[in-house]
């Protein structure tokens, strides 16, 4: 499928990108795809979500009006929206200290996030392959982006969760 037929089909970016590397196998890099957040945290999006196969859980939080705080797994992220080129990108930021990066900051990953019209959350991660992980600046990360928006291999499966009631 391609990535506009994918945003197509969703009614509203997600303003949510959640710390599942593990689930999805994102990749992990040193630097965010943008330093500071490009939208503000959309309340629909707060509360508890279950992946649709129902093995994992995760509750996301308002951390203040441009971060959420998510917890997955056991652990703790950071997440802002990042978008490039009207393409609703997030990074991901792990607040586990055994994840810091070569920056001194913590490790990323970085992620499309969509709600579609059945309330379903559906997450792809960003592929090395496309975007390689020892790349040093979000500006470099950015532009790799932006020429990639239309490659196919850009992005990995499609993850899904269902908002818990």
């Amino acid at each position: 499928m391609k990535i506009n037929q994918f945003m197509a089909r969703a009614l509203t970016p997600m303003v949510l990108a959640v710390g599942c590397w593990l689930a999805f196998g994102g990749c992990i890099y040193d630097v965010p795809i943008t330093e500071k957040p490009t939208r503000k945290v959309d309340p629909h999006f707060l509360g508890h979500w279950t992946s649709q196969d129902g093995k994992d859980k995760m509750t996301v939080s308002q951390y203040d009006d441009n971060h959420y705080v998510v917890a997955y797994d056991g652990d703790l992220y950071r997440v802002w929206s990042s978008d490039v080129a009207g393409t609703p990108f997030f990074s991901i930021q792990t607040l586990d200290t055994t994840g810091t990066g070569t920056n001194g900051q913590e490790k990323f990953v970085y992620q499309v996030w969509q709600l579609a019209s059945d309330g379903t959350l559906h997450g792809r991660s960003v592929q090395d392959k496309i975007i390689p992980q020892d790349i040093k600046s979000s500006s470099a990360v950015r532009k790799l982006l932006e020429k990639n928006l239309k490659n196919l291999e850009l992005l990995g499966d499609d993850g899904v969760f269902v908002k818990d009631k």
